[in-house]
């Protein structure tokens, strides 16, 4: 009995010297997410690929179940943090008349050295306000949310969803895995009127296809109204404290830009000075590039 404790005692504290046990400084029981927030990890959804969010606290599966979302979600303003706990670098443009439709492709870059991030690369949609709704096809590198020691929710590689952010939690599609160097598209489009998902005023598409593998994850969202906030590139990041820990590689560009109402010049966002880390934001008419250094 003597010998199984000391082999129970040695396997954790070999277990809490490894990389798994680098834990984030947050709030225990709340979450990081692509928007620049932290939730309660309950109020965090994943839904099978091709669900269609019908308001705040339903989602039709593909098969035509409804599945409730959870009610009463909080967010976290307390945590100790590191320097850098969300939107870093981006483009952007307003238009009043709303947007029924963004497109790029990127690559997905080499991962970060360091384990220790959360990283987020995407094109969104979000509403006049910038405060309640989002939605976004969504690369990731990095462990969103640990049990105990161990990451139960993303991990140390690349990983790629559709998601929808509200004032209420977040829904997401399910993941796809993807790999460094695979080819990507993020597509938002609004369709009008029904399209057989339960929706009748018309709805956003969210698809994020990994082309190299040839496979996708999708989500859908009923909405009448078209957002006017149009993000072709963002760079989010969790944990951050020195450059080391971006991904391994000094800018990633979103090409093929395109978007209804089409524009033809782009507004550039930098939110964080330290660390200082070369921020900049190249915005054409039909690509965005992010830079850093490592």
């Amino acid at each position: 009995m003597l010998l199984i404790r000391g082999l129970v005692m040695l396997s954790l504290t070999a277990l809490m010297s490894s990389a798994f046990v680098n834990l984030p400084v947050s709030v225990a029981g709340f979450v990081p997410g692509p928007n620049g927030s932290v939730v309660s990890s309950n109020c965090v959804s994943t839904v099978p690929s091709d669900s269609t969010i019908l308001n705040a606290t339903s989602v039709r599966y593909p098969d035509g179940e409804i599945y409730r979302l959870p009610m009463n979600c909080s967010r976290s303003t307390s945590a100790s943090l590191p320097d850098v706990n969300g939107w870093v670098e981006n483009s952007i443009h307003y238009d009043g008349s709303g947007y029924s439709y963004l497109q790029d492709n990127w690559n997905v870059p080499a991962s970060p050295s360091n384990n220790d991030p959360l990283i987020y690369l995407f094109d969104s949609l979000e509403d006049s306000c910038r405060c309640n709704t989002i939605i976004q096809p969504v690369l990731a590198w990095g462990c969103r949310q640990y049990t105990l020691w161990w990451c139960s929710d993303g991990g140390h590689y690349w990983w790629f969803a559709s998601w929808h952010v509200y004032s209420g939690g977040y829904v997401r599609s399910s993941v796809i895995n993807v790999n460094s160097g695979d080819y990507l598209t993020g597509q938002i489009q609004w369709y009008s009127g029904g399209g057989g998902n339960g929706c009748s005023n018309g709805f956003y598409s969210i698809s994020s296809q990994d082309n190299t593998k040839g496979q996708a994850t999708n989500l859908s969202w009923c909405d009448s109204t078209l957002l006017p906030n149009a993000e072709p590139g963002v760079l989010e990041a969790y944990r951050l404290s020195s450059c080391n820990q971006l991904p391994n590689t000094s800018s990633i560009t979103f090409s093929n830009l395109a978007s209804t109402p089409s524009q033809n010049a782009w507004g550039t966002e930098i939110h964080v000075s330290s660390p200082s880390c070369g921020w900049a934001v190249g915005a054409g008419p039909t690509a965005t590039t992010l830079y850093w250094h490592n």
